[in-house]
């Protein structure tokens, strides 16, 4: 339980103020038949010893996140879903109301069909679904 439970949560906190290690790259130039080119490598030793000097990778701290969370989609869709439920909700009242008054204001031998007439795109969606 410890393994599988504690140490993971006690991690995260951890891991998350460290990114990764950038590579390490190198400007190479050669010399062909055509004449120098240059070219840009990742040199594979000195970034090895980058990450064994630094298992965890480097500190970043808690500025990564402040600037990720400013530059969220996030508050985009709050914003709609916010707007959309306090729209949504008092309107989809309100029309359940009125259905019901209107099927009330109907003649006894009608009110079954009506209902149903009324009912039926309200129940066939999640039937479908």
């Amino acid at each position: 339980m410890l393994l599988f439970i504690a140490l993971p949560i006690a991690s995260v906190p951890i891991q998350s103020v460290y990114a990764p290690h950038e590579q390490v790259l190198v400007e190479v130039e050669s010399c062909s038949i055509f004449g120098w080119t240059r070219s840009t490598v990742i040199d594979q030793e000195a970034t090895r010893a980058r990450r064994e000097a630094a298992p965890l990778g480097r500190f970043v701290g808690l500025g990564a996140f402040r600037q990720r969370l400013q530059n969220l989609p996030f508050y985009g869709a709050l914003t709609f879903t916010s707007t959309y439920t306090a729209l949504v909700t008092p309107l989809s009242i309100l029309l359940g109301f009125l259905i019901a008054l209107a099927v009330d204001a109907v003649p006894r031998i009608l009110r079954g069909p009506t209902i149903f007439v009324s009912l039926l795109p309200m129940i066939v969606t999640p039937l479908v679904g």
